[in-house]
């Protein structure tokens, strides 16, 4: 007699992220309620190249944390059922240790860790936290550890080397386990035999990535990335099927820009602006616009020459949901309802640009204003610095009973701000603002 077959547990879904780590980790979201998505994180820049392959449940990143300490976020990081866990630490262990006596005592075993045992314990730690992870069913992607700025000494620089590899031994006898390493790409490669520092332009302070930084780093993590989730979920619009004539489907009118013309040029706004859209500038930015009809007719390119005077100017594309009157959203939303907002832009002359973002501003009158990004950051930092296509996305947010006092909002925007007095060039291939579920 055969024996009854037993199915195997649903494997968790690999789409879905919990990330794990010290404040690189929590550079994901330059906020509490991590709804915004900033630029100084590699793992936005990665998923952007990805057409938004990824979608970040929750973050569990913490400013100054050593692995050791990791260790208590571990069960909740694993209940929040994402199949794929993307970690990084290590970096402020060899920082808290050096000889004369700087030590720390592990905050799980109790041990005094040294700057000669602080490679080995800090591996094991970052062993327990994949494999518990693996065992509940995730993937684990873990950011080899480059270092940082700080570590000037030979026996820092030994610690770095001696964790990494322990790192790297581990990864290729584990399965699920996949482990990017920056370091060719951020880190200076010739600094010193007893020192590591970033390569210029690439971070803000000794540790810490900037814009740019991150970008190139994503950049590189995207290709790990890739083969992990072979093919991309479907974010963006792809058909009329889903623009706003659609029973609310998608909320933007005009999202494809099909109707080329009718919109609102501002003051420094040159240019025919697409029906239903308004483009505009903050201090003496000029935007000259255009439009290109796509091959795939769908609709047009929107395209927008940008000069800035100086840094931090912004030029603004942007479509908003007016009220009709006080307590009453726009007739195209409905309360109870979710959405996310979606757009694709194909960045093709980056001289000038530090930042480029989505956002969404919601107001119900109950409170100040809500604000979500995806890709923001320091409007004067030097930012992605070739072309690039770049899918953004914010976080899902509700639609809620306003108060009968307010003129409830929504706007939705594309921005960009200059890092320097100069020019640059982007197409926005779609803006699109899809509610989710039923």
């Amino acid at each position: 007699m055969l024996a009854p077959v037993i199915p195997a547990p649903l494997a968790r879904n690999p789409r879905l992220v919990v990330a794990l780590g010290d404040s690189r980790i929590a550079a994901l979201f330059f906020d509490p309620s991590r709804r915004n998505k900033g630029n100084r994180s590699p793992f936005h820049w990665a998923n952007a190249l990805l057409d938004q392959r990824f979608t970040l449940v929750d973050s569990f990143g913490l400013s100054g944390d050593r692995t050791d300490q990791m260790l208590a976020r571990l069960d909740a990081t694993i209940a929040t059922g994402a199949g794929l866990l993307y970690f990084q630490g290590g970096v402020n262990n060899i920082g808290a240790v050096a000889s004369g006596g700087y030590t720390y005592t592990h905050a799980v075993t109790g041990e005094v860790v040294t700057i000669d045992t602080v490679a080995a314990v800090t591996a094991r730690d970052i062993r327990l936290i994949a494999n518990k992870a693996r065992a509940s069913g995730m993937i684990v992607v873990i950011e080899h550890e480059v270092g940082a700025g700080g570590y000037t000494t030979q026996e820092k620089v030994t610690a770095l080397a001696d964790l990494r590899a322990n790192i790297a031994d581990f990864a290729e006898n584990t399965p699920d386990i996949f482990v990017h390493d920056a370091m060719p790409i951020v880190m200076q490669p010739q600094y010193s035999a007893n020192a590591v520092a970033y390569r210029s332009g690439y971070s803000y302070d000794p540790t810490h990535c900037s814009a740019r930084g991150a970008y190139r780093w994503g950049k590189s993590l995207a290709k790990v990335l890739a083969g992990i989730v072979t093919t991309a979920r479907p974010v963006l619009l792809t058909n009329a099927i889903e623009t706003s004539a659609a029973r609310r489907r998608q909320a933007l009118i005009n999202p494809l820009f099909a109707n080329a013309s009718g919109g609102t040029a501002s003051a420094g706004a040159s240019g025919t602006v697409p029906a239903n859209w308004t483009v505009s500038r903050s201090g003496s930015a000029t935007a000259n616009v255009s439009t290109a009809a796509r091959a795939d007719a769908s609709g047009n390119d929107l395209i927008i020459a940008a000069s800035y005077s100086a840094a931090g100017e912004i030029v603004t594309v942007s479509q908003a949901f007016d009220a009709p009157a006080t307590g009453q959203w726009n007739s195209r939303l409905a309360v109870g309802d979710t959405y996310e907002v979606v757009a694709q832009v194909e960045i093709t002359d980056a001289s000038a640009l530090s930042a480029l973002w989505l956002q969404v501003t919601t107001f119900a009158g109950s409170g100040a204003q809500t604000d979500s990004y995806d890709l923001y950051g320091v409007t004067t930092e030097a930012g992605l610095d070739e072309a690039a296509t770049l899918t953004l996305r914010t976080r899902p947010f509700a639609i809620v009973t306003p108060t009968s006092s307010a003129y409830p909002y929504v706007v939705v925007y594309i921005k960009s701000a200059g890092t320097a007095a100069g020019n640059c060039t982007y197409r926005i291939k779609q803006i699109g603002m899809k509610r989710i579920g039923n």
